[in-house]
């Protein structure tokens, strides 16, 4: 099967990441395999690119990071930022209020650092914990960030004049929790509001998406819509659609992404997303 894809674009935790920290040999191995085919390669993540593991910068083939969920996009041999979409700050003020209200941990993200409130801290910890019992996901996590500081609260930080914040986090005790507040954003203009861990609501402003950042690469690069391959897990990558000739979920994906997808790969911890590439975008079996 010849290569018809001009741009791969994939997520990283629960697709690509190992335990939080790097790409697997073979799916390092498999993106080069990628690039000789002449496809460009984008990491297309939720994280904000203080939170993208060292491991991950310092792969030399990598063209493109979108990150924060499409808020920022960055190409790499230059480092040229091409698109940065930040939140209105009414839009802001108005999440900060309802963060308030509902009792949330909060993350804020800025293009060049991010602070967390200690109840988000912990709650992210007590859950990554539970979900990777045996492994060292969070001990991963927080070593491989960077520029990413912990405070009591992070409401200075908010009201900070003439910071551009690209994205926040309103994070809370439970799945169930979370999920009964899903609408609570619902009303507010200028946002997008995803969930990626469960736990989280994840606010952008109004058209940051991992799908607009697609859209936005296809412009640049003069391709169709045909000529993208996206992989993803999360809810957060439902978005890709818009812009992906083929689309793949994991096969531990989020129900949405599962229904939207052209296929379905393996599990992240068995390089599902790289064994999907090397079928669909290298032609081997």
């Amino acid at each position: 099967m010849g290569n018809k894809f001009r741009l791969l674009a994939f997520d990283l935790d629960g697709t690509t990441l190992v335990n939080g920290a790097g790409l697997s040999a073979f799916t390092i191995d498999t993106l080069k395999l990628v690039k000789k085919t002449g496809c460009r390669l984008a990491v297309c993540t939720g994280r904000p690119e203080t939170l993208v593991p060292r491991s991950v910068w310092d792969i030399p083939f990598l063209d493109y990071v979108i990150s924060a969920n499409g808020a920022m996009t960055r190409e790499l041999k230059s480092g040229k930022v091409l698109s940065l979409i930040p939140l209105d700050k009414d839009a802001v003020k108005a999440v900060y209020e309802r963060k308030r209200q509902s009792g949330a941990g909060l993350q804020v993200h800025f293009p060049d650092t991010g602070q967390i409130d200690l109840k988000a801290w912990y709650r992210m910890y007590r859950y990554m914990k539970k979900s990777n019992p045996e492994e060292s996901l969070w001990e991963n996590w927080r070593r491989d960030n960077r520029l990413f500081s912990v405070y009591p609260v992070v409401h200075g930080f908010v009201r900070k004049a003439g910071e551009s914040i690209i994205k926040m986090v309103c994070v809370y005790r439970s799945i169930d929790e979370c999920e009964s507040l899903r609408g609570f954003f619902s009303d507010i203009d200028k946002i997008e509001a995803v969930s990626s861990m469960n736990i989280d609501i994840e606010i952008t402003a109004k058209g940051a998406t991992k799908g607009c950042a697609l859209g936005m690469l296809c412009r640049k690069m003069s391709i169709e819509k045909r000529s993208v391959f996206a992989i993803g897990d999360g809810e957060n990558d439902i978005s890709m659609r818009l812009y992906a000739g083929c689309l793949v979920a994991m096969g531990n994906a989020a129900q949405g992404l599962l229904r939207e997808a052209d296929y379905i790969a393996g599990f992240a911890h068995d390089d599902g997303a790289a064994r999907a590439m090397r079928r669909y975008v290298c032609g081997l079996e």
